[in-house]
C-alpha cells in the first residue's frame, strides 16, 4: 500500500500514481471514493493485493493530519477489509 495526503508538498500523490505506471500494475478496479465516519477520506485504487490511496485535506504527515483516517486506512489494509 502507498498513501499520500492530497495536500502533500513534499512528496505529491500526482508522482505517486507516476511511481505505480512504472511498476506496470494494473487496477482490478477503477479509482473510487472511501469515507470514514460519514466523512469523505479520500480515494483508493486497488491493484490487487496492492493498493494507493489518497487522504483527503492530509499533508506529509498524513497520521498526525487524519488520525481516524490513517488508522482507517491501515487496519482495512491488515485485515484486509473494504476501504
Amino acid at each position: 500500500m502507498m498513501y499520500y495526503g492530497d495536500a502533500d508538498v513534499v512528496c505529491n500523490y500526482f508522482n505517486g500514481k507516476k511511481f505505480i505506471q512504472t511498476l506496470g500494475l494494473k487496477a482490478v478496479a477503477p479509482e473510487r471514493p472511501y469515507f470514514v465516519g460519514g466523512q469523505p477520506g479520500g480515494t483508493y485504487t486497488n491493484y490487487g493485493r496492492f493498493h494507493y490511496v489518497t487522504v483527503k485535506g492530509a499533508g506529509h504527515m498524513v497520521p498526525t493530519d487524519k488520525p481516524a483516517v490513517a488508522s482507517h486506512i491501515l487496519a482495512s489494509f491488515l485485515f484486509d477489509k473494504k476501504f
